[in-house]
């Protein structure tokens, strides 16, 4: 199918089974139907806006693939293929389903949750938007030329972010939302009790700053800096783990809050107890750990020997 007719159209694919999958295509002046295809391809014209909408089958596992130009759905008996689409709508049938989603360059944006995921940015002049509704599992992965951003969110049940300097996830109860090579990456914590564990590369100088204050507010971030990655997790997390490489050259910065704060250092870790935000955040691995006492509230430090350059300043209570 070609899109001939200019301005927006929408393409729609609904497989029923192996001899009666239904097509459509609509615009203005024009409806094409397909019924019983295998393998239905549509191209959209230069300057159009359209739309697919793309329905898997639930008898089968379905995939969806997706890049800035192109996208298909495909299951058993069917096989759904757009080129040129600037928004592309995926619903998935079945618990095995998996969406792979990818960019190529220019700066792309991964939205995942735990019932849709979006990846969306430029192409040829237009803007393209991909969703994935539904899917168990989404894959994204950044292009060798893009500079990506993933914002990953969790529920109000039980959530885990890992993440390493080229891969990151955010899983809970049915849903596995994973991204790869993105330059920064986000993770917000839901209402449950979330879990964060944060792996920084092997060698290098990574920076971890931990609620410093922007704009006169703070931040109440815990954000890991490396050479061309970023990753960040909110304090809405209940316990974050942050492990250095013991052959890097890494440097922790931390701040606390206006609450009541807990720091137990010994051997080659460090924990922090955020009272007030319910957060207990670990540390190992550091070479240097830089510990803050401005914000207010009543601060303890617990200090015994360390195989580190630990150095507590501000207003914490030595005990």
């Amino acid at each position: 199918m070609y899109d001939a007719s200019g301005g927006a159209n929408t393409f729609t694919g609904t497989p029923k089974s192996a001899v009666k999958n239904v097509a459509t295509f609509v615009g203005p002046g024009m409806t094409v139907v397909a019924t019983s295809f295998h393998t239905v391809t549509v191209n959209a014209a230069s300057g159009t806006t359209d739309t697919a909408n793309l329905n898997g089958l639930s008898s089968s596992v379905n995939t969806y693939t997706t890049t800035p130009t192109s996208a298909s759905l495909a299951g058993t008996g069917y096989n759904y293929i757009v080129n040129g689409f600037t928004a592309v709508n995926a619903y998935s049938a079945n618990s095995g389903d998996v969406a792979n989603m990818s960019t190529v360059s220019g700066s792309n944006t991964f939205v995942g949750t735990s019932t849709y995921a979006s990846l969306s940015g430029p192409m040829g002049g237009k803007t393209y938007l991909d969703y994935a509704y539904n899917f168990a599992r989404v894959n994204a992965t950044s292009g060798a030329g893009a500079t990506d951003t993933a914002n990953v969110y969790g529920t109000s049940g039980t959530d885990a972010f890992n993440s390493t300097s080229t891969v990151a996830s955010m899983s809970g109860s049915g849903y596995f939302n994973q991204v790869t090579r993105f330059r920064s990456v986000n993770a917000f914590a839901g209402s449950g009790n979330d879990s964060a564990t944060i792996t920084d590369a092997t060698t290098g100088s990574e920076t971890l700053t931990v609620n410093n204050t922007v704009g006169g507010v703070q931040s109440n971030m815990i954000t890991l800096v490396g050479a061309n990655y970023s990753t960040s997790v909110n304090f809405g997390f209940k316990t974050v783990t942050v492990n250095g490489s013991a052959s890097g050259n890494d440097t922790a910065n931390l701040f606390d809050t206006s609450g009541n704060d807990a720091l137990f250092a010994a051997g080659d870790q460090l924990q922090l107890v955020y009272n007030s935000a319910a957060l207990t955040l670990n540390l190992t691995g550091y070479k240097t750990i830089n510990a803050k006492s401005i914000n207010g509230g009543t601060d303890t430090a617990t200090v015994r020997s360390v195989d580190y350059a630990l150095n507590v300043t501000g207003n914490w209570i030595n005990k």
